[in-house]
């Protein structure tokens, strides 16, 4: 689930399962590398239980797990958690049931550090003739992402005898991340929709090349397109063709995992199809109603 979007459900393939062995750490899990989480059902991928000679060595214990658990292809809820094992209510047992509520994690960019560990990515994938850029006469590059309403960021490229190091460029200034600070954290990169995934404690995010003008090109919510975000139910669809909506208007309205989820006009237009109708059952990514601007 994704705590950055209300927890919604993330079923999909998981591209990458990679759990740490630790001492006084137990993991229960039945998934592994290429199983897929299922719409139809609460999944729970795993619970990682950690014991020590006091509380304060439990929770650091588990918090090294969470950190250095790597796992790709569909959000979780480890951001979260790891919020939950930094809150000062949770670590002095003093929380309670409204604890849970008041921890929230919100969607970000990524920070230096995973921009340092995709950019890394990214070189490996230039020294390949199938990589997605190549770092040939040139000393920057650019990537973005659509995470927090959109971030764009700079990578320069400095030349260290045979070897490349990237600096990350932000406001003008560049930072040079320790790559163990990303290590240390289980920062994960791998190849994903164009791009590369890249995935730790704190969240998750695709990063591709290029300017941020290139998120429209690859078919975000701008085009007019609404789609299903996961398989799932229709449940009411108000949008009827010809009609003249306002952004923000609800086209329609299906039920997912328990889930109810809106799907809302981007901007004012026309409503140009409607691909569905109520007790619709919808695959991930299905087309349900296009809009056009006036």
């Amino acid at each position: 689930e994704d705590p950055t979007h209300g927890f919604a459900p993330s079923p999909g393939q998981i591209t990458w399962l990679d759990w740490p062995i630790l001492p006084g750490l137990r993991i229960d899990s039945g998934y592994e590398t290429g199983d897929s989480v299922p719409s139809y059902y609460d999944s729970l991928v795993a619970k990682l239980i950690s014991h020590g000679p006091d509380r304060d060595a439990a929770l650091v214990r588990l918090a090294e797990a969470i950190d250095r658990s790597r796992i790709a292809g569909i959000y979780t809820n480890r951001p979260w958690l790891r919020a939950m094992l930094d809150d000062e209510r949770f670590r002095s047992a003093t929380h309670d049931l409204q604890t849970a509520d008041s921890v929230t994690v919100s969607e970000t960019a990524p920070d230096d550090g995973v921009i340092a560990a995709a950019g890394r990515a990214l070189l490996a994938a230039a020294e390949s003739e199938a990589g997605p850029f190549r770092l040939v006469g040139q000393a920057t590059q650019i990537v973005h992402g659509n995470e927090a309403g959109g971030w764009q960021r700079r990578i320069v490229w400095s030349r260290a005898g045979n070897s490349w190091r990237p600096l990350v460029g932000t406001n003008g200034a560049c930072s040079d991340p320790d790559p163990r600070t990303a290590t240390a954290a289980g920062t994960l990169v791998i190849a994903a929709e164009g791009g590369y995934e890249a995935t730790s404690a704190r969240g998750r995010w695709l990063v591709w090349p290029g300017p941020i003008i290139r998120a429209k090109e690859r078919g975000a919510i701008s085009d007019g397109i609404l789609r299903a975000p996961m398989p799932g139910t229709v449940v009411s669809v108000p949008a009827r063709p010809a009609m003249a909506v306002h952004e923000g208007d609800v086209l329609a309205t299906m039920v997912a995992m328990k889930i109810e989820i809106t799907l809302a006009a981007p901007f004012d237009g026309i409503v140009e199809r409607v691909a569905c109708e109520p007790g619709d059952l919808v695959g991930s990514k299905q087309a349900l109603v296009t809009i056009r601007k006036p």
